[in-house]
């Protein structure tokens, strides 16, 4: 059967605000993942707008051929030849201010003004879908954990593939899978995560630095990572093209290293801080103090839209980091689109070796096959 009949019965089930086709004013915006190179220029996009239609929708999609993807806002949403559904309208926010409990549409992004209120251990990838929870990595995120933590993910609501709805921790088993694995079980529409009483105010912003000072930066990283860790104390490291800095007069490419000091200016200035990278010839220093909703602004989807999955190291060195900017010169000098779109980025002290025991207990059960005790892309061995 074409796609055409497949739309034309999910007629019956959705309403017309919920089927958008390519003629339709909403269908980019709709249908764009986070990474233009996954764009699959679907045949129609689902959008419902409750977790009843949605219920509807999958369990009779489910019975097709069609090739399904659950689109979200952020970069871990997903494309398809067929029909991608969107859940751009799973964005409610509500707080249990007594028990600390903040349950948050899984489209939530972490920059929403419904969120503001909440100080929360992580965030969500803004919009993570599938039946699998990636374990983002955030500013605090060396401080209280992944938020596929046990401690910070509470629970899921979870619309299973013949269109059941529960919560997962009615079932182990899925709550489980959903927490370690990318198996598609369903739909996540509903996240209840741990919140976190944080300061109201915090240091940082993007310490601009000529990218003739390489070892100079080289140099002051290797350091600041050879010191015992400091969990309030995080950073990511951007190669940014001066045409991309136009906006300040850029002639040449520039370092760009947003950092992140929960313990104020004076803590962040310092040595034990990044004074290293404010010392640098020719730094330009937008650093300040600012809440935590607006360090979140600050990274933001701007106009690029490529992302690919990244690798963690446990250690890191001068070498290891002098090579990682070799392989972006060449890449970058490429011929056409390879080096037009090269990057790179460094993201510092951005997890932890969370859930210890949990990971033990699981990685000695009969249930957990042995090969599952793999290093993990973030650092440490274990089943998460």
């Amino acid at each position: 059967m074409s796609v055409a009949k497949y739309v034309e019965e999910l007629g019956s089930i959705l309403s017309s605000e919920e089927t958008i086709l390519p003629s339709s004013d909403l269908y980019r915006t709709q249908s764009l993942p986070w990474a233009a190179q996954t764009d699959l220029k679907p045949a129609v996009v689902i959008r419902p707008t409750s977790i009843e239609s949605l219920s509807k929708a999958l369990a009779y999609l489910s019975t097709t051929d069609l090739s399904l993807g659950i689109r979200s806002q952020g970069v871990g949403s997903a494309s398809a030849k067929d029909i991608p559904i969107s859940m751009t309208t799973f964005d409610e926010v509500d707080f249990d201010r007594q028990n600390e409990i903040v349950t948050v549409g899984a489209n939530t992004m972490r920059r929403s003004t419904k969120l503001a209120p909440v100080m929360q251990a992580s965030c969500p990838i803004e919009g993570h879908l599938k039946a699998h929870f990636s374990s983002r990595k955030y500013h605090l995120s060396s401080e209280f954990g992944l938020t596929s933590d046990r401690a910070n993910m509470l629970d899921a609501q979870v619309v299973k593939v013949d269109g059941t709805v529960l919560w997962a921790s009615e079932d182990p088993e899925l709550l489980w899978g959903i927490r370690t694995t990318n198996g598609a079980f369903g739909v996540i529409t509903r996240f209840k995560l741990r919140a976190r009483k944080y300061q109201a105010e915090v240091w940082g912003g993007n310490i601009l630095i000529p990218k003739t000072e390489l070892r100079a930066v080289v140099r002051g990283i290797a350091a600041m990572v050879a010191r015992p860790l400091n969990p309030k104390v995080a950073f990511y490291l951007f190669v940014m093209k001066n045409k991309q800095l136009t906006h300040m007069g850029a002639k040449e490419n520039m370092l760009m290293v947003h950092a992140f000091a929960a313990l104020g200016e004076t803590h962040g200035r310092s040595g034990d801080g990044f004074k290293w990278a404010l010392d640098c010839p020719g730094a330009v220093d937008t650093t300040k103090v600012v809440s935590l909703s607006c360090m979140a602004k600050l990274q933001a989807k701007g106009a690029a839209n490529v992302w690919w999955a990244s690798i963690a190291l446990s250690r890191l060195d001068e070498a290891t980091l002098l090579r990682a900017f070799d392989w972006y010169d060449d890449a970058a000098a490429s011929p056409g689109a390879v080096g037009k779109r090269a990057s790179l980025l460094f993201g510092f002290f951005t997890t932890r070796d969370s859930d210890v025991e949990y990971r033990f207990r699981l990685a000695t059960s009969s249930r957990v096959p042995a090969q599952d005790n793999a290093p993990r892309r973030d650092g440490y061995r274990g089943v998460p």
